[in-house]
């Protein structure tokens, strides 16, 4: 199986962004799991990329459940998260 460790190693980054975003410790776990199994099939060369792409809308879920201006700021590093997972799809 190839590994992509430049490509999860850029969603981390962009994950460590959700730190900005005014989450407590405990939100910032709940959001940050989901990140986490995205970055691992990124990691195994997409293993399976339906799975990716839910747990991205897994993630836009979660964001939802804050309020608005949170939820806004967490969206949109989703979006980047989304947009660079789309250009690395195999």
């Amino acid at each position: 199986m190839p590994y992509d460790l430049e490509g999860a190693a850029a969603f981390t980054a962009l994950s460590k962004q959700l730190e900005t975003t005014g989450l407590s410790r405990f939100e910032l776990r709940r959001v940050g799991s989901i990140a986490n199994a995205v970055a691992i099939q990124i990691e195994e060369g997409y293993g399976n990329s339906e799975a990716v792409m839910h747990l991205i809308k897994a993630l836009y879920a979660v964001a939802c459940t804050y309020e608005k201006a949170r939820a806004s700021k967490i969206a949109a590093v989703i979006k980047k998260m989304e947009s660079l997972v789309s250009t690395m799809k195999a």
